[in-house]
């Protein structure tokens, strides 16, 4: 038996003398593949100071119709002790927030992200949805949390919340879409 290339230039599979293929591989994250291959990886960055307890400072909403987003971590700094509740599922017309354009890992691309993203010191409108986790940050350390696969279908949402508010917040989240 030959196992051939499937490029069609015909080369033959090197075996090894106890009968296993010569092979290397490359194995990276699939938000890497999502960045190099489809150009739809990257970064929503937010840094603001919530006004009071339980104020909303980040807002994402994924409005595509052929594509889930898929949030792979979150990295979270606070100037003072803070908790930051995520939330899913909340439902409403966001008020008071300011659109953000998150930024495509891949610089070669033209793409832009498809959703509504926002930041605020108090996004107001919503109800509803799931608490999913508490970070507990410590005065100026960073934080991160690395979901794995957080998927958001069509018009699905993803909240954070501040719970004490009134301190300076900077959150990162890497997502991608497939």
């Amino acid at each position: 038996m030959r196992i051939v290339d499937g490029t069609g230039m015909g080369h033959a599979v090197k075996v090894t003398t106890d009968f296993r293929m010569d092979v290397s591989s490359r194995s990276d994250d699939r938000m890497y593949y999502a960045s190099r291959d489809n150009e739809l990886a990257y970064f929503y960055y937010s840094d603001v100071t919530p006004t009071g307890a339980d104020d909303v400072f980040c807002y994402i909403q994924n409005t595509s119709s052929t594509q889930k987003l898929i949030i792979k971590w979150i990295r979270a700094y606070c100037a003072s002790a803070e908790a930051i509740d995520i939330y899913v599922g909340e439902t409403g017309t966001p008020i008071g927030g300011t659109a953000i354009t998150p930024v495509n890992l891949n610089q070669a691309s033209g793409n832009t992200a498809d959703g509504a993203f926002e930041e605020g010191v108090n996004i107001t409108g919503l109800s509803g949805g799931s608490q999913l986790d508490r970070i507990r940050l410590e005065a100026g350390v960073d934080a991160f949390t690395d979901f794995n696969g957080l998927i958001l279908g069509q018009n699905n949402t993803f909240t954070l919340h501040a719970l004490t508010g009134t301190a300076a917040t900077e959150v990162t989240i890497g997502f991608y879409y497939e």
